[in-house]
């Protein structure tokens, strides 16, 4: 649950609310272009200038080096010693100009500043955004862009900054190289100073574009199943009341529209804001979120979907490995991560946290060929907490918190009674603990003809085994990375190539725990887990006992309400019920918020109430 103000809570228990409000922001963002540029060392640079960082680190400097240029001796605190060599430590700055500008603001002709990026393959990029010297305020007055594609240049624009931050909507299509020349700088005899460039720049809708939103999020407090999380919002596309401003910009027809720029993965970030009786606008993040895919328009409209970082994993992971000494939860969780490929915040940190107890738990198992997201699911399952994404886009694996439950929804927020369900009886949980034996000998589990015509990259799968060893006939292997059940070889040949992997293979097989209820009756049902990294009786015993406690709350609650933009799936809170003197203790399983010009959500909760008995 995300904190509030005590003016937001009585407003929100008044009963008639004040207008809520709400606003996307999409980030159209080419990231795999500073990822992929190249930068000839510049001559015209400092040396304590770090143009990469410019590119790679998502934070803006919030300090700079003195220097002799005006205004730069400050004893402010904010200013920095230089260095005395480019062997020191040095703070990442960002591109600084070793020419200083003239008494008219412009460099001499030899002088200018000037970097080129190339790019491996082609880009298109909406537009450009600088961050110049935000600690000084310096930036330049005019500066050109050039883009080419081969020897043939596609695009040319001068532009004039009138601060130290400065974005351009000029889409550029299909270029290997990126040109910046900088002529003139705002102020005399001063450095070109860029702390932070961007291939793209951000779109913010209000509550006056955006037609209707709808955000999902959904989290299993047992793991059984992936948690769930998305965002569905339409904006305008043509105002037909007044036809001003920018017309069919998500149109694919139009050709100085955007729609060639919004793509799989571009970040959104979603806020509520709540009128407050003072006037003032109370906003609550959330969540973060990415694009997954371009808007459906029908002329009038654009519909865009979203979800969270966890659910756009859709990569596979192929590199378990087995360790004779086994492995800690935590570091499986890690090599999963790692080699999903999400990029780290705006802040620079990796996209995840994890649980610190999950280095004291071991499995024998390595892991299996599955999508990185549905690992994470058994690494949490196994280790009795929940998976899910939190609102500042951080992946977590942890144990469901609990939290105190002083928030109450009564009946003033409700628009209906709830609907209340109950699941059968539970007789009994049975969790299988799974052993792995490796055969006495090796044997072949991969062979295959492959047609080789210099450089062949191939991903080979085979069944789980130790020991695996690949060889080819025909061909050379440059480069290997084996695997319990795959290995990624590159080869060097010509003609057919003869692939052979052999290794001890892994039988599997398992010893039966269950966690018995005392009092079932003769409909009860019986619950069966399968989780291939529980290798112990007693792992296996931890984990049945926790899904039995949690099945043996039957009871939930689901109904339409006002709407909390501050509440979370997994969070705890109490709702007034008429059979009930006290309100009923409750976890919150699904939310669902709509905006449409008002703010309307549902809440599925599960009765904790014969857990406190």
């Amino acid at each position: 649950m995300q904190p509030t103000s005590p003016l937001y809570d009585a407003q929100m228990k008044s009963q008639i609310a004040l207008p809520c409000r709400i606003r996307i922001r999409c980030g159209l963002v080419d990231h795999d272009a500073a990822d992929e540029c190249t930068m000839p060392a510049a001559p015209q640079q400092t040396f304590y200038s770090r143009p990469d960082s410019m590119l790679h680190d998502p934070r803006v400097p919030q300090s700079s080096y003195a220097t002799l240029e005006p205004g730069r001796m400050r004893a402010d605190g904010v200013l920095r010693i230089l260095p005395h060599n480019a062997q020191a430590a040095l703070y990442s700055e960002g591109l600084v100009s070793k020419a200083l500008c003239g008494a008219d603001g412009t460099f001499e002709p030899a002088e200018i500043p000037q970097i080129s990026f190339s790019f491996p393959t082609l880009h298109s990029i909406p537009g450009l955004s600088f961050v110049f010297d935000c600690v000084c305020g310096d930036y330049p007055a005019e500066f050109v862009v050039e883009a080419f594609r081969g020897q043939t240049r596609l695009f040319s624009r001068s532009y004039s900054p009138a601060n130290p931050v400065f974005s351009t909507n000029d889409g550029i299509d299909l270029f290997d190289r990126l040109t910046l020349r900088f002529l003139r700088m705002n102020a005399p005899r001063r450095r070109l100073r860029i702390a932070q460039l961007t291939f793209g720049f951000g779109v913010t809708f209000s509550d006056s574009e955006i037609i209707r939103a709808v955000q999902k999020s959904e989290v299993d407090p047992i793991s059984r199943r992936l948690p769930h999380s998305t965002l569905d919002f339409t904006v305008v596309n043509i105002n037909s009341l007044t036809g001003s401003g920018e017309q069919c910009l998500y149109n694919p027809d139009n050709p100085r529209g955007i729609f060639r720029y919004i793509g799989r993965q571009n970040p959104i970030s979603l806020e509520y804001g709540q009128t407050l009786e003072d006037g003032s606008i109370y906003w609550i993040s959330g969540g973060q979120y990415e694009l997954t895919g371009q808007p459906d328009t029908n002329g009038l409209s654009a519909r865009f979907t979203a979800q969270d970082a966890l659910s756009g994993l859709s990569g596979t992971f192929t590199k378990g490995i087995l360790a004779a000494e086994g492995q800690t939860l935590y570091a499986l969780a890690q090599q999963v991560l790692d080699d999903s490929g999400l990029r780290r915040t705006p802040q620079g940190q990796k996209p995840w946290k994890l649980w610190s107890g999950l280095k004291n738990l071991r499995t024998a198992a390595p892991l299996p060929i599955r999508k990185h997201k549905e690992l994470l699911q058994l690494i949490a399952h196994a280790a009795c907490c929940v998976l899910f994404t939190d609102r500042q886009g951080f992946i977590r694996i942890e144990p469901a918190a609990c939290p105190p439950d002083t928030l109450v929804v009564d009946s003033n927020e409700m628009l209906e009674y709830p609907r209340v369900r109950e699941i059968p009886t539970l007789r009994a949980v049975h969790c299988p603990a799974y052993s792995y034996t490796a055969e006495e000998n090796a044997s072949q589990l991969h062979r295959e003809t492959y047609a080789v015509n210099g450089t062949q990259v191939l991903e080979l799968r085979y069944p789980m085994c130790a020991d695996a060893k690949v060889t080819a006939q025909g061909a050379v292997i440059t480069k290997a990375e084996i695997y319990a059940a795959a290995a990624h070889i590159t080869l060097e040949g010509t003609g057919s190539a003869v692939v052979t992997v052999t290794g001890r293979k892994l039988t599997a097989s398992t010893r039966d725990v269950r966690a018995d209820v005392p009092l079932f009756d003769a409909s009860s049902c019986e619950e069966y887990l399968d989780n291939p990294l529980i290798t112990s009786c007693e792992d296996a015993s931890r984990v049945a006992h926790w899904v039995k406690d949690w099945l043996c709350l039957r009871s939930t609650y689901s109904f339409a309400y006002r709407g909390r933009p501050e509440l979370d799936a997994l969070d705890l809170l109490r709702i007034e019920s008429p059979f009930s003197a006290q309100p009923v203790p409750v976890r919150v399983l699904k939310t669902e918020l709509t905006y449409d010009g008002g703010l309307q959500g549902t809440l599925c909760a599960k009765n904790l109430a014969a857990a406190e008995e």
